[in-house]
């Protein structure tokens, strides 16, 4: 039949829609898996259903190529989703009859969500208002949630029909119903942007995992043979664009953290450069001329996730530095110039700062940085106010890179060594020489002795502790909870390699032994001296920045969390002390304990005896006084390791 002519059938489509009958059929599918007694009986529900499928695909069809004809949307919606509900809760049973329409090159899941927004956007009926009541809402939501993974597995799938003559599916109807996903969602997203996301959950089985899954696969069908110097068709556009909202949520705290967590392990980060990369180059529609800006704001929020490392060096193999020198001479910089909108690149430069301590993420870098290196900084970034952010990094990456070159090396003497933690021997020695506790994985021992002599004067008392917030674990007991409702996975090892530890320790020991960051610490550290306990400040080293700020922290405030460390401390009289490492450890910030070990208490009785000659605060003319005493103190070169 000639398209114009399809409207003809309209009045056979109501009729065949009819719910009049609708229990009926219930009761005849619940049945279909149980022995027929009534062949007959199964032959009218098998034509009744293949009915309504028909007439589902026939309104959306008519529709589309009948511009001029009205379509009662009030009288069809009711009898649309009431088909759809019941499709979609009998498709088991109905698979039988559902591999009929298949053959006719009808897949139900596409017929269904055509049909539903064939109803919705007939506008010309003013009793379907909009925002549409949230029962109705969450059964959009859920019926996206189920049809999803449906239409994505069969986009590239050949059926058969009943002449047994292979065809492939109409590529078109799978862009149609990936577009109708994108606009229930967009539609509901716009009027209840908090809670369109549980219902579409609850469609895709409850699991972030498998939404993450079929967002990923979206992208992916979109960028699937497409030629990145050419710019996206509509139905690619509308079609990313769409799928903002669920980002949306995913990137904000508030919203669905976990799902950020799920999107990034299902391989989210590289789509979104690769998307942002042709979307730089595009002259976009008005209505999308933020959809670059935003997107890349989501990129970066993206890598706020668990292992952020991991994906940061996705990102960079995509193009991610190549991207943010592409916006300035683009067709839609106007969207981030614009006011307030000209912090995005700084933020996207900010988080890749605290991931130069990954020599994985540095590595990446050096070669990401060659893409960029005959681009200037202040022709390209100006615009976004993101020069001095870009120099920072350069230089960070720069200095980084040469410490993980000297530790490839082996200059840094301070990673072979270690220190026997039996206070009695204290001896510091190779670390190869240095047997661990197999419980803890946090005290070494030079002898079976050493470390029965450990156990017996305490160690057995800070072994449990110890082994719960290991080097290698995700987190502190006391932040599992919240880290597991936010996504973070708490039961397996924290994802460092062997070569992050090495390198990180190498770079702390490095700050460390500088002459200055000593006697500034140091200083700090005699102006909290708690003369009526004997304590010294704890020093914390926050990387949160991407460089190292030392601030202290009292032993009172930190007793709760921290005690068992510190009474190593007090136990070990002056040849321990007790550092905190504040690290971004993807999206959040967790401070971990270090030990220094020194062979003498030499230096904490010469600092002691600084800190007990005051009585009240110092003054800064008298901290200036007391830094050479201090530094004189830390030149007699210790013998120390971490």
């Amino acid at each position: 039949m000639a398209d114009g002519h399809r409207a003809l059938l309209l009045p056979l489509y109501y009729e065949a829609l009819s719910i009049e009958d609708i229990d009926t059929v219930k009761t005849r599918a619940s049945a279909l898996e149980e022995p027929s007694e009534s062949r007959e009986s199964y032959a009218e529900t098998l034509e009744r259903i293949l009915r309504v499928i028909v007439a589902l695909d026939g309104v959306d069809s008519a529709k589309s190529v009948t511009p001029g004809a009205v379509f009662p949307g009030a009288v069809l919606w009711p009898r649309i989703i009431a088909w759809v509900d019941f499709l979609d809760e009998f498709h088991e049973q109905l698979q039988p009859i559902l591999k009929n329409s298949v053959a006719l090159g009808l897949l139900p899941y596409e017929i269904y969500l055509n049909a539903l927004v064939a109803a919705l956007i007939d506008n010309r009926d003013p009793s379907l208002s909009k925002p549409y009541p949230d029962d109705v809402a969450d059964r959009l939501l859920y019926l996206v949630g189920r049809s999803w993974p449906h239409i994505l597995q069969g986009a590239h799938v050949e059926h058969s029909n009943s002449l047994h003559t292979h065809v492939a599916r109409p590529t078109s109807r799978t862009r149609q119903a990936l577009r109708a996903i994108t606009f229930i969602m967009e539609e509901v997203a716009r009027h209840r942007p908090e809670a369109f996301m549980a219902p579409l959950l609850a469609g895709v089985g409850g699991l972030w995992d498998r939404l993450a899954r079929v967002i990923v696969q979206q992208f992916q069908y979109c960028l699937k043979g497409h030629n990145p110097e050419k710019p996206f068709d509509t139905w690619q556009l509308m079609s990313i664009a769409g799928l903002h909202p669920p980002l949306d949520r995913a990137a904000s705290e508030s919203g669905a953290p976990a799902l950020r967590h799920a999107l990034a392990r299902a391989g989210v980060i590289p789509c979104l450069v690769t998307i942002n990369r042709i979307l730089a180059r595009q002259t976009l529609p008005d209505s999308l001329k933020t959809i670059p800006r935003d997107f890349l704001r989501l990129s970066a929020q993206m890598l706020r996730v668990q292992n952020a490392q991991k994906y940061m060096v996705q990102a960079l193999k995509a193009g991610y530095l190549s991207l943010l020198f592409s916006y300035s001479h683009g067709p839609n910089v106007g969207a981030f110039t614009r006011e307030n909108q000209t912090q995005t690149h700084a933020r996207v430069i900010a988080n890749i700062m605290p991931l130069t301590y990954y020599p994985s993420v540095l590595r990446q870098l050096q070669v990401s940085l060659g893409e960029v290196k005959n681009l200037d900084s202040r022709v390209y970034l100006q615009p976004f106010a993101a020069v001095e952010q870009w120099e920072e990094l350069l230089e960070k990456t720069h200095r980084h890179s040469l410490a993980l070159h000297d530790l490839d090396e082996g200059v840094f003497p301070w990673i072979t060594t270690g220190a026997c933690d039996n206070f009695k021997c204290a001896a510091i020695v190779n670390r190869k020489l240095l047997k661990r506790c197999s419980e803890c994985i946090a005290t070494f021992y030079c002898s079976t002795e050493c470390q029965r002599a450990d156990w017996v004067e305490g160690h057995r008392h800070e072994c449990p502790t110890f082994a719960e917030f290991r080097p290698t674990s995700v987190c502190p007991p006391i932040n599992a909870g919240s880290l597991a409702r936010h996504g973070f996975d708490i039961i397996r090892r924290r994802p460092f390699t062997a070569q992050d530890s090495r390198f990180q320790r190498a770079m702390l020991s490095a700050q460390y032994e500088g002459l200055e960051s000593q006697a500034l610490m140091w200083i700090t550290m005699l102006e909290g001296y708690d003369a009526a306990t004997g304590d010294f400040p704890i020093a914390i080293w926050d990387y949160s920045s991407g460089k190292p700020e030392i601030h202290t922290i009292s032993q009172q405030v930190l007793a709760e969390e921290w005690s068992v460390y510190l009474a190593r401390v007090k136990r070990s009289a002056g040849r321990v002390q007790l550092h905190l490492v504040r690290r971004d450890e993807g999206g959040i910030y967790l401070s971990r304990a270090v030990f220094v070990h020194f062979a003498t208490t030499e230096l904490f009785d010469g600092m002691k005896t600084l800190a007990e000659g005051k009585a009240s605060a110092w003054t800064e003319a008298e901290k200036a006084r007391l830094q050479p005493r201090v530094k004189e103190l830390l030149l007699k070169k210790h013998n120390w390791t971490f």
